[in-house]
């Protein structure tokens, strides 16, 4: 079972001193802990916490790009972790949300170099 990173649940209002209020969305909640769990260097939690951001994003919602930028990170995550495959795959359809996203391309480029 995963622990939460952080105390807050989703869709929990967050306050900052001097900032206004902000709700951070299911999917936001998930890239956020699975961004937590990458920098601590746990990649298979990190990816199941992206997974999980991808299946919870709303369109309307959340923003475009986020599907983008998840697809990414979850690329990097099966790159650390040796499955090329996976990572390909994963940056492959990052691109073809946007095409100009330059870490999905570098992430493909690397998957595509150890795949041969």
């Amino acid at each position: 079972m995963m622990q939460k990173t952080s105390g807050a649940k989703p869709n929990t209002r967050l306050v900052v001193k001097g900032a206004r209020r902000k709700e951070f969305s299911v999917a936001n909640e998930f890239k956020s802990q699975g961004n937590s769990y990458f920098v601590s260097l746990e990649y298979p939690n990190a990816i199941e916490c992206y997974t999980k951001c991808l299946n919870s994003i709303k369109d309307g919602v959340d923003p475009p790009e986020m599907r983008t930028v998840v697809l990414s990170n979850r690329a990097q995550s099966y790159l650390k972790l040796k499955a090329h495959l996976k990572a390909f795959d994963d940056a492959n359809e990052a691109l073809e949300l946007d095409p100009t996203h330059l870490k999905s391309l570098g992430r493909r480029g690397t998957a595509s170099f150890y795949l041969k």
